[in-house]
């Protein structure tokens, strides 16, 4: 389907699977991860993400690597842009977890500005 999406919208593939695929997959984690800050439970909010991010690098992306009949072809756009931000992304988040081991509304609207200028940049991109 998002093969499809990305003819019609006539965007690189790579470019829905970093925008809608990306979101409609995590979309359960931010819901897990809401719920389990609305109930005070902000280790589990903060552990869903890592976990996550690990479980989706590691055993995602190495299942894949070891089914695929072909070997992953990864675009030089993804290595010039998206790699890179993808671990500027991580290490940004080990200063404000270690600063007091908390993560405040300003620190989180500024993680999420990050992602909506990401994604902006992206989808302007894209139509270019």
């Amino acid at each position: 389907g998002a093969i499809e999406l990305a003819k019609v919208l006539g965007a690189r593939e790579e470019v829905i699977g970093l925008t809608i695929v990306a979101i409609g997959t995590s979309l359960p984690e931010v819901v897990a991860s809401i719920m389990a800050t609305i109930k005070g439970e902000r280790e589990i909010a903060i552990g869903n993400v890592i976990g996550s991010n690990i479980y989706n690098i590691l055993a995602i992306l190495g299942l894949t690597g070891l089914i695929s009949s072909n070997p992953l072809s990864i675009s030089q756009n993804l290595l010039n842009l998206d790699f890179p931000i993808m671990i500027f992304a991580a290490i940004l988040c080990f200063p404000f977890f270690k600063s007091g081991s908390t993560l405040s509304r300003k620190e989180g609207f500024f993680f999420f500005t990050i992602y909506v200028t990401y994604t902006a940049y992206l989808i302007a991109n894209a139509r270019a």
